[in-house]
């Protein structure tokens, strides 16, 4: 499901909003959980599931055009994890 998909469809769900009014509503809602993970929280949506950062450990890696081996630093990545409402419903298909 792209973004405007999403958009459109909350929008006919809410009768007294716009595509305009939804669209903002929508991206806000994404800007506030990119800004609470770049500060380390997690965000728990009950029933949906829970976004958090997870930090994969500096490693070494190899180039494969070369075969020289490089030096990677750790690197901070966003992780979801589904809630119980959603594992059951893609369980019953």
């Amino acid at each position: 499901m792209l973004k405007s998909e999403l958009v459109s469809l909350v929008a006919e769900c809410c009768a007294g909003l716009t595509k305009t009014q939804v669209k903002y509503l929508v991206d806000d809602t994404f800007d506030y959980i990119c800004e609470a993970l770049a500060t380390g929280s997690k965000v728990e949506l009950r029933g949906f599931g829970t976004f958090y950062v997870r930090t994969n450990p500096p490693r070494i890696a190899r180039n494969p055009k070369t075969g020289a081996s490089v030096s990677l630093g750790a690197v901070s990545v966003p992780s979801f994890k589904a809630g119980k409402d959603i594992r059951a419903k893609l369980s019953d298909d």
